[in-house]
């Protein structure tokens, strides 16, 4: 790893911030690795990036309640969203994007309904979804 990159890497360590991937999963397709859903998802209407393409506050509150699901080694798991956080824009001195579009908050600038997972205080993997429309940067 170059000098740069080494010391980029450390400045995100050091924020508590890490992005991991990048991803839009918003379909009805199984083989997708997240899918949010108003229920189980065997009877789900699963959540479409027209769901989040709203404010970041509302879908924050509409989320309560949705299943995440997901599958490990072919088994199915879910769990269901008991608390959210809304990320509204950048004027939100929580959200990443409140120091400006970097390569490391660009997910945040996307289309609604992208996943992105970062690692934060060396501790936790975080998972946010985009709102809103495309360049605005908010998520939940």
């Amino acid at each position: 790893m170059d000098d740069l990159r080494k010391r980029q890497r450390r400045e995100e360590l050091a924020a508590g911030i890490l992005l991991r991937y990048v991803q839009p999963v918003f379909r009805r397709d199984l083989s997708s690795p997240v899918t949010l859903s108003k229920n189980r998802l065997d009877q789900a209407d699963v959540l479409t990036a027209t769901f989040f393409d709203r404010p970041a506050e509302k879908v924050a509150h509409d989320l309560i309640g949705c299943r995440l699901h997901w599958k490990e080694d072919d088994r199915p798991h879910s769990r269901v969203i008991t608390e959210t956080e809304a990320y509204t824009g950048p004027d939100d001195l929580a959200s990443h994007a409140s120091k400006g579009r970097t390569q490391r908050n660009e997910a945040m600038f996307g289309p609604p309904g992208t996943f992105y997972e970062y690692f934060v205080y060396g501790l936790h993997w975080m998972l946010n979804v985009v709102t809103g429309p495309i360049d605005y940067p908010a998520a939940v």
